[in-house]
């Protein structure tokens, strides 16, 4: 490779390009393992703690996320776009580049702006069931109250 960097870039761009022509049914599963690398909960494998408080905090989170796009997309497709469009801009340049879970790192506190939707909504959900108490004591004794 030459020795200046703009030419290394270059010359870079044109040994990739030439390594996707030539190897078109290939892409497919470079994308698959970029995105494994990007959203694996197991990413440090030197350090057995931090990969472990990594992956439990991932593996709350992540399915949390899921539903609280979910969630907002039915309530705020507007908003839901804006706040994708960081998590888009890390998987379109892990798909271009290389994944890595750093940079999901980078942009961690968007996932939990809708796993903490999906929790309150749960939780609203929860309060909205569950019986009322009053101060007569039990919840059993407040529907026995009112029935009769």
């Amino acid at each position: 490779l030459p020795d200046d960097e703009l030419e290394q870039d270059r010359v870079g761009w044109q040994y990739g390009m030439a390594f996707v022509r030539e190897n078109p049914s290939e892409m497919p599963r470079l994308v698959w393992w970029k995105m494994r690398r990007l959203f694996s909960a197991f990413a440090y494998p030197g350090n057995t703690l931090v990969n472990w408080s990594v992956a439990i905090a991932w593996l709350v989170t992540a399915p949390l996320a899921l539903v609280g796009f979910f969630l907002s997309w039915r309530r705020d497709r507007l908003m839901t776009v804006l706040l994708l469009l960081p998590l888009i801009a890390t998987v379109a340049t892990s798909i271009v580049f290389y994944g890595n879970v750093r940079f999901r790192q980078s942009v961690a506190t968007m996932y939990v702006v809708p796993a903490a939707l999906a929790v309150g909504t749960l939780l609203e959900q929860r309060r909205r069931r569950a019986p009322a108490i009053t101060r007569s004591g039990s919840p059993a004794r407040a529907a026995a109250r009112s029935t009769s």
